[in-house]
This record gives C-alpha cells, sequence and structure tokens, in this order.
C-alpha cells in the first residue's frame, strides 16, 4: 500500500485534486494517445436482449496466448480512448496480459438498439459480460478493473457474486476500483455542488443529453425529453433519464440501491479499493465507513490523486511515466495477490 502522506512528487499546484483530476484526463490522454505503441480491435457481442455491446481487444503483437486478462470497465461516458483505458493497456503490455475494455453501451461511438442505456449499479450487465468472457478466452486467471462509476458496479456485482447470487467464475482471481463513487447519494450531490457542477456536471450533461436525444428518437415517451434538456445538474438528468429508463422509482431510489458501500461488507474475494482524499467527486471515506470484514479487501486512500489522476513525478525523457503511476501499481498489486493465492 503507498504511503498515507507521502505527497506525490510534483509541481505544488497539483496538489489540487481538481488540477490532478483534469491534468490527467486532458494531458494524460492527449500523451498515451501519441506515446502508445498498440490499437485495439473490437468484437460485437449480442446481449439476451437484442441489443449489443463492444468489447475492445487489445491487439497482441506476438500472436501468443497469455495466461492471464485484464478486464476493464470504464467509468461514466468513458470507452477504450478514455486516458485510464490506454494506461491499463500498457500496464498490461507490460506484464504479458491480454487486456479487453467493455464498452458499455451506447459509449463505444454507435446508440445502443434497446430501451435503456447503463448505470451505476447495473451488475446483472457486469455478471453477463463476465460470463460471456469466462466461455471464451482461454487464460487461466482474470483479473478486472472498475473505473468510477464501473468501479461501483464491478463491486456491487462482486458482493453478489461472493454470496453466490450470481454463478462462480472460478477464474476471477481478483479485482481492483479506482475512485469509485461508493455512495451514490453523496457522490451525486458533490458532483452537482459549487464549481465541481460547472466542470464536471456540464461535461458529462454535453455528452449524455446527446444520447438521450437518439434514446427518445428510437422510442419516443420512453422518459420526459423536455425535463433531459432542462436538466442542470445529474440529479435532474438522473431523475428524469437514468432512474425511469431503468425502472427506478426516482434518482434517490436509483442512487441508493446502486450504491456499493453497503455491499462491501459481503465481499470475500481478492479486492483493491483506491479512492484519494482530495477527490473532488467521490468523498473521502474512512476505512470504518465501508464495513470491511474481509482480510482479502484492501482500501488505499492517499492524500492524492484527485478523481482518476494519480499522477506522478513528471520525468520530461518518459513524460508518459507520470500516468501510469497508479496503474502499474495496481498491476503489481494483482500479481502480488495472485501469487499468495
Amino acid at each position: 500500500m503507498p504511503n498515507e502522506n507521502q505527497k506525490p512528487k510534483l509541481y505544488s499546484l497539483f496538489s489540487n485534486g481538481h488540477l490532478q483530476t483534469i491534468w490527467t484526463s486532458v494531458v494524460g490522454n492527449y500523451t498515451l494517445k501519441k506515446t502508445s505503441k498498440f490499437f485495439f480491435t473490437r468484437t460485437r457481442f449480442k446481449t439476451p436482449d437484442n441489443d449489443f455491446l463492444d468489447f475492445d481487444w487489445l491487439v497482441n503483437k506476438k500472436k501468443t496466448e497469455s495466461s492471464t486478462l485484464l478486464v476493464l470497465f470504464h467509468g461514466l461516458e468513458g470507452s477504450s480512448e478514455s486516458q485510464y483505458s490506454l494506461a491499463f493497456a500498457n500496464i498490461a503490455i507490460e506484464n504479458s496480459w491480454s487486456f479487453v475494455v467493455i464498452n458499455f453501451r451506447g459509449c463505444s461511438g454507435e446508440i445502443n438498439l434497446a430501451p435503456r442505456a447503463y448505470h451505476a449499479g447495473d451488475t446483472e450487465e457486469i455478471d453477463w459480460v463476465l460470463k460471456k468472457i469466462d466461455s471464451i478466452v482461454t487464460a487461466d486467471t482474470i483479473f478486472c478493473v472498475g473505473i468510477s462509476l464501473g468501479g461501483n458496479a464491478l463491486l456491487k456485482w462482486l458482493s453478489m457474486h461472493d454470496r453466490a447470487l450470481y454463478s462462480n467464475l472460478s477464474r476471477l482471481k481478483a479485482i481492483a476500483v479506482v475512485s469509485a463513487p461508493l455512495d451514490l447519494v453523496s457522490s451525486g450531490t458533490k458532483l452537482d455542488n459549487g464549481v465541481n457542477g460547472l466542470i464536471y456536471s456540464k461535461f458529462f450533461l454535453r455528452t449524455m443529453k446527446k444520447k438521450a436525444k437518439h434514446k427518445w428518437n428510437q422510442f419516443p415517451g420512453l422518459f420526459d425529453l423536455e425535463n433531459v434538456i432542462c436538466a442542470k445538474t445529474m440529479k435532474q438528468f438522473d431523475n428524469s433519464f437514468t432512474a425511469p429508463v431503468h425502472k427506478f422509482l426516482n434518482v434517490y431510489d436509483y442512487w441508493k440501491k446502486s450504491s456499493s458501500i453497503d455491499e462491501i461488507k459481503f465481499i470475500t474475494s481478492h479486492s483493491l479499493i483506491v479512492n484519494a482524499k482530495n477527490d473532488p467527486i467521490v468523498p473521502s471515506f474512512n476505512v470504518k465507513d465501508l464495513n470491511i470484514t474481509s482480510d482479502n479487501v484492501e482500501y488505499w486512500n492517499p492524500n492524492f490523486g484527485g478523481h482518476v489522476g494519480f499522477s506522478s513525478k513528471i520525468d520530461l525523457k518518459k513524460f508518459e511515466s507520470q500516468f501510469l503511476w497508479m496503474p502499474r501499481m495496481i498491476g503489481n498489486w494483482f500479481l502480488k495477490t495472485h501469487k499468495t493465492q
């Protein structure tokens, strides 16, 4: 576990959670797209409800079978093009792992077909994806990493898996989640407040409203389009779109039922939760708040990192390395954890 009291070796302004978040998201994405020497190939799978999901696989230039597969579930409005997807692809290459990014519905560049989208508590979707992967890959070991919204959904799924509410996946050896909004009520509220609403909510709503318009054109009357278009906050959007489309009573019903914070106590599988104390979106939690009772669940709560930021000391010779710091630590945690099993 990283030293919680150790300040990242950055210029002083990068101790700010907003700057760490934006620096990694914007500069990190640009840098990794320029420096990464790999590409993805896409496989489209038909879902049980006659929709589709796009899986983006890291192309193996050596044409050799890997004994380990790393599966990534992205965050809100993310995809295989997100900075963290590129970063973890680099870590997979370093460890000679196979790697795949699961693009949630509507996030692969094409609107999905069913009268639904994706949401933070979609455990049935996670379960279907992992069963599909289990049926098609030959790897002996599967690791999963969930980012932000994808991390919350992955944790919630694992808590149900470990209670035998879903089929056992014996090849899944460990999961890690980064900047997951464990309590969606507090995270959703924080996301809309003050400067967060101007920076993050506005950013997310721009693309989410466009997708909602496409969905309404597919299924007129599925939700109140006027309320969605007029939404100024994530709370209003979730109340007008996410909740009714996915059969929740309202935004609070959606946030409460989809949160993973009360589910973590049921997890017995090897798991790692990484949340920075200066995350501008996700409130910092005390370990006691998480009701962790299993020795197999670790919680890293460094002072710095922002929201999926975690950049390290800038090295002008290897500028991209600053954005691989936390993914590399998580990769090492996977290896260490698997060796002890």
